[in-house]
């Protein structure tokens, strides 16, 4: 009987530490065609964002400490240069800068931006975002423009769309 009841505390205490059963991500992109730029704004949960580096670095990243940033500044470029990409027109693919990001409750958003050489007809979005992490993954996108406005899912099959802005 005292097994049973172990065997039940020990999945009990496992299971509540888990914070959230939904693995997702998402991300805002405003296309600005007279500013010739895209705000992006990509909002991951913090403890998710930690297990992926520890995972794929063995690098305890803690971004709730704003001097961590400029420490870990370079391995969060490259995973997001890596994970989510957007090229436009077909040929050209956008350099994606981050601004800036803020812990919000038990997430962390990003805040990034990129200049515009031409106006986007086509925008092709890649966003593979925590998916060496968690299979079940869904990485959501809002695309905003002028007089449009879509919402995109990506997961383990699909990890790029292409977008036609302007016809």
């Amino acid at each position: 009987m005292i097994q049973w009841i172990n065997i039940i505390l020990f999945f009990s205490c496992f299971s509540f530490g888990y914070n959230h059963p939904v693995h997702v991500s998402v991300s805002n992109i405003e296309y600005s065609k007279d500013l010739n730029k895209m705000n992006i704004s990509i909002k991951i949960f913090e403890d998710d964002f930690r297990l992926l580096f520890f995972h794929l670095n063995q690098v305890e990243v803690d971004l709730k400490v704003e001097s961590n940033y400029d420490k870990y500044k370079d391995l969060i470029i490259s995973y997001f240069k890596n994970h989510f990409k957007l090229k436009a027109n077909n040929k050209e693919d956008l350099e994606i800068t981050i601004k800036r990001w803020k812990i919000n409750e038990d997430a962390i958003w990003f805040y990034m931006e990129t200049s515009l050489k031409n106006e986007i007809k086509t925008l092709k979005v890649s966003n593979s975002l925590l998916l060496d992490l968690y299979f079940d993954q869904k990485n959501l996108v809002i695309l905003k423009t002028l007089d449009k406005e879509l919402g995109l899912q990506f997961d383990y099959k699909t990890t790029e769309k292409v977008i036609i802005l302007n016809k």
